[in-house]
């Protein structure tokens, strides 16, 4: 530890479609282009980093994304650079919490179960603080959490497609899929859900 990851990519916030995993009501995903390409330098040191911007989280998560080879799992780590390795500090699961977790580059959490967790949903110290989902921004995440292991889901938020309150682009890492992926959530599709802020985002 102690080195910056330099992952520099160029990627859109939209990508070419992806396949999608099992149909969901109000779950598709992305299809063509949709927004300019833009640079971003993911380069964060693990041990010192106090702050992350949202280019920086962004970064991360797109990262994962073309590495399409990581599967879901919630005992299987991998290092922000997706190689596969032994779950020990600077590595991160391959489910949802912690595929956010290595977005915000932080221990590797869960939604509401650890103490601390990326969420203040299950009533211990958390990482972020609930806001609007009117006020979610490039790096922020939509999230529930009823208990416990599979009954919680995390994905960050990448923009609202057609205007505030609309269908939502995520990146997510979800169970019956290939590695993660963006799809649009529609506004149906994200009642029950919850808005939340990395406290260390800037």
């Amino acid at each position: 530890m102690g080195r910056a990851h330099s992952l520099t990519l160029s990627a859109a916030l939209a990508v070419p479609a992806l396949a999608s995993f099992a149909a969901m009501p109000g779950h598709t995903a992305v299809q063509g282009r949709a927004a300019a390409a833009v640079s971003y330098d993911t380069a964060v040191d693990t041990d010192t980093a106090t702050t992350i911007t949202r280019a920086q989280v962004l970064g991360r998560a797109r990262w994962w994304i073309d590495k399409t080879n990581i599967p879901y799992s919630q005992t299987t780590c991998y290092t922000p650079a997706g190689q596969r390795a032994s779950c020990r500090p600077g590595t991160f699961r391959a489910d949802c919490s912690g595929y956010v977790s290595m977005a915000w580059n932080v221990g590797n959490l869960t939604v509401g179960s650890s103490n601390p967790a990326l969420t203040p949903l299950g009533g211990h110290a958390s990482k972020s603080r609930e806001i609007s989902k009117s006020a979610l921004a490039p790096g922020d995440a939509f999230a529930y959490y009823k208990g416990p292991g599979d009954d919680a889901h995390i994905a960050l938020f990448v923009r609202w497609q057609g205007g505030v309150g609309g269908p939502a682009v995520v990146y997510e890492q979800a169970g019956g899929q290939s590695g993660a992926r963006q799809h649009v959530w529609s506004t149906n599709y994200q009642r029950g859900y919850r808005a939340f802020r990395f406290i260390d985002i800037r």
